[in-house]
């Protein structure tokens, strides 16, 4: 008896025989000369993507593919956040910093690629309806979405405030 073995390349994997037998090595009589053909296939490797926080966005697109397709990943980033880069590496010391959306990627391992999604920044802006009767202050010129800040109304002495823009009158608030 003879062992034969079949040995795929990289991104390749064996399926069977010609004559349908599944085993790998395989271990043959011979009686007459013979030819043993492999059958092999492109490997399937799953490529996806994920937000850095799920609350934050989605990433689409993600599959099974076959060795050397093309997958494309799409970040949707969720009201009060915005795509930044993928992180192809969880290491802070080494990434590929990439922008592109979508982002289209080779299959050749099974890969997850991280999209850094961030949270808008907004400016803040206060102002009295009547300065000579006060000013108005804020705790930050600007902040982050779902960050809390500080509004303060500061009255000349005679006078208070009736409300803010919104009805609010909280002060400070």
């Amino acid at each position: 008896a003879y062992t034969i073995t079949a040995q795929p390349s990289y991104g390749y994997k064996f399926t069977q025989w010609q004559d349908g037998n599944t085993d790998n090595p395989r271990k043959v009589v011979l009686t007459q000369d013979t030819t043993f053909v492999a059958t092999m296939v492109r490997d399937g490797f799953l490529v996806q993507g994920v937000p850095n926080y799920p609350e934050r966005g989605e990433v689409t697109g993600g599959t099974t593919a076959l060795y050397g397709d093309t997958v494309t990943l799409t970040v949707t980033p969720n009201y009060g956040y915005y795509f930044d880069h993928w992180l192809d590496r969880p290491n802070y010391y080494y990434q590929i910093d990439r922008r592109e959306n979508p982002r289209k990627v080779i299959a050749d391992k099974d890969t997850t690629y991280t999209a850094i999604l961030q949270k808008n920044q907004y400016s803040v802006t206060v102002s009295a309806t009547n300065p000579e009767y006060g000013t108005v202050s804020t705790s930050h010129g600007s902040a982050y979405y779902l960050d809390t800040i500080v509004l303060t109304a500061n009255p000349i002495l005679g006078y208070q405030l009736a409300q803010w823009n919104d009805g609010n009158t909280e002060n400070p608030r």
